[in-house]
């Protein structure tokens, strides 16, 4: 397997000279899920990125809202109301906004695995701290179970991300690898 080192030139350009096999990196590194090649990331059109920041604080925005609207003592009353439906409409609430939040920090970087430990610090210290507000609102109260609901939103978010992720490589690869004038991409 053939490995390339760069070497600086007169000019200031980069040139490659070719060396063993036990020194610096491939020729052509296989892609990794975080490391897209910069043509197949989100950050090359600025009106993504703002379309990205745009779609997470309206949907941020708007979670906090519903999250800390006063409660229903009515919704309270046994029969009236399915059992742990609230924990599902949390899941998927955050399922959202992990998606979201893992949508918008690609717009401008590539999403690492240091990146997405970020998103979920930053994301499970909001959840807790939404929890804590709801006490302060009538007949809302503060739930571990919510959080915890929360969590696995979260995962199950950024998870959706690296799928699709992975999969969108996967086919722009296969793209890429065709032949002239055949579409792999169906």
């Amino acid at each position: 397997m053939e490995v390339r080192r760069g070497l600086r030139s007169v000019g200031g350009h980069s040139d490659y000279d070719r060396v063993s096999l036990h020194r610096l990196q491939p020729i052509h590194p296989v892609p990794s899920i975080t490391h897209l090649p910069r043509d197949l990331m989100l950050a090359d059109s600025s009106s993504r990125r703002w379309l990205a920041l745009v779609a997470i604080g309206l949907y941020w925005a708007l979670l906090f809202t519903l999250t800390h609207l006063p409660g229903d003592e009515d919704n309270e009353r046994p029969g009236r109301k399915i059992p742990h439906l609230d924990k599902v409409a949390h899941a998927a609430a955050f399922a959202g906004l992990a998606a979201l939040a893992c949508l918008a920090v690609a717009a401008f970087r590539p999403v690492t695995p240091q990146v997405l430990a970020c998103i979920g610090g930053l994301l499970a210290a909001y959840a807790a701290f939404d929890e804590w507000t709801q006490g302060l609102i009538r007949d809302r109260t503060p739930d571990l179970r919510d959080w915890l609901a929360d969590m696995l939103g979260m995962l199950a978010g950024i998870g959706a991300f690296l799928l699709a992720r992975r999969a969108l490589v996967g086919r722009l690869s296969k793209a890429a690898k065709a032949p002239a004038g055949v579409s792999s991409l169906r």
